[in-house]
């Protein structure tokens, strides 16, 4: 589960490309980063943020990147000019770039080959301003984007994004940063309330449906609560009230 999540809500046939630049300005505004933070941060993005402007945007403002290259055809081209291939995984292969593109900042380029589930040859080309990485671990720090993935599919079941629709587009963005905020309390609430070892693995979906839904009273005396009491025949009851007995005290 990721620290924080913030959210904008475009247009729905907005392509992704146009999308990067009001995420990364607002995340500036919020944070307020200076150039020297910038420089510790590492935006990870798919195909569809990756255009050669884009690359080269983030990587003028002082950001550190991993992402894939919006290019298709590129990458089949560098596929055909690869000698060796180096295997990363079943059915995966990566190899330095033969030819990489210039941009704005040193950067270092591969190209990925895999096969998906019905037998098809794919490739992408790859781009990082993180020079030191190997090529294995390349493919791995680009590959960790399927958690954030991940848990934007558990915010649309757990949290029935997916489901709530409003007419108005101010409704739907409030709508939509009360869900981050949501989403945010579930990730913060590990560490206040859910410590129990076997609740470590629990995402927004399974902390919303098994852990907030169990069974409880809470009674309330001149605006502050005196008591709180879980169904204790619910099985995940007792490390619950646990963890918050912890979190009173």
């Amino acid at each position: 589960m990721s620290e924080t999540l913030c959210s904008l809500l475009f247009a729905g046939k907005q392509p992704s490309l146009h999308c990067l630049k009001p995420l990364v300005w607002e995340m500036e505004r919020v944070l307020g980063l200076g150039l020297q933070q910038r420089a510790q941060i590492m935006l990870r993005f798919d195909a569809g943020f990756g255009t050669d402007a884009n690359f080269n945007w983030v990587l003028w403002r002082g950001y550190q990147v991993v992402g894939k290259s919006y290019h298709g055809k590129r990458a089949r081209k560098l596929a055909g000019l690869v000698t060796a291939w180096h295997e990363v995984g079943l059915e995966r292969w990566v190899a330095a770039c033969p030819q990489p593109v210039r941009y704005g900042r040193r950067t270092q380029q591969a190209v990925l080959r895999w096969k998906t589930a019905k037998g098809k040859v794919r490739h992408a080309h790859l781009i990082t301003s993180h020079l030191e990485w190997s090529l294995e671990q390349f493919v791995q720090e680009y590959n960790d984007r399927a958690q954030m993935e991940k848990e934007i599919k558990a915010d649309k079941s757990g949290l029935l994004l997916v489901k709530r629709r409003k007419r108005r587009l101010p409704a739907q963005e409030a709508l939509v940063l009360l869900t981050d905020l949501a989403h945010n309390i579930a990730v913060w609430s590990k560490d206040w309330i859910f410590t129990d070892p076997r609740f470590a693995e629990y995402g927004v979906l399974r902390v919303v449906q098994d852990l907030l839904a169990i069974p409880g009273k809470i009674t309330f005396r001149r605006g502050q609560m005196v008591t709180l009491q879980l169904n204790t025949l619910h099985p995940l009851a007792k490390p619950v009230l646990k963890g918050l007995a912890e979190l009173f005290t």
